[in-house]
């Protein structure tokens, strides 16, 4: 495992990872077994464009998302960037996202030898006790 320090984590979170770079992703807080992070609201996140909630599809990656770096998290201050790879992931959508910035939070939950279990939830960022979005996703560690 690679021993990265905080800034240069950000920089692989944020910017190398070319999904996170798409979403937009900023990394608030990260800390063994938790981690935050903020995504703007962009057009191209739409799925409803009629009444402006976003695609479910973009939520999910954000989940996703949230889930692999709070697993990664568990490792700190090292970082297992490329050893860790979603195998599973449930989703409940509870409230539309609306066309607003959100924050995710992931925490984990169980870390064996072999697979990690992260709970993570997704909230506007002036709302935090609204949850919308709340899921569990299960990661292998190679």
């Amino acid at each position: 495992m690679e021993k990265l320090s905080f800034e240069q984590y950000v920089e692989v979170m944020e910017k190398r990872v070319p999904l996170h770079n798409f979403l937009g992703i900023k990394l608030l807080d990260y800390q063994k077994d938790y981690a935050r992070i903020a995504v703007p609201f962009r057009p191209e996140f739409l799925g409803n464009f009629i009444h402006g909630f976003w695609h479910g599809g973009i939520s999910a990656a954000v989940m996703d998302a949230i889930g692999g770096i709070a697993a990664d998290s568990h490792f700190y201050p090292q970082s297992a960037v490329g050893r860790l790879a979603t195998i599973d992931l449930r989703i409940d959508y509870i409230r539309p996202v609306q066309k607003r910035a959100i924050i995710a939070e992931g925490r984990v939950i169980r870390a064996g030898n072999k697979t990690m279990l992260v709970k993570m939830r997704l909230f506007h960022e002036d709302a935090p006790s609204e949850i919308l979005v709340e899921g569990r996703g299960v990661w292998n560690i190679r």
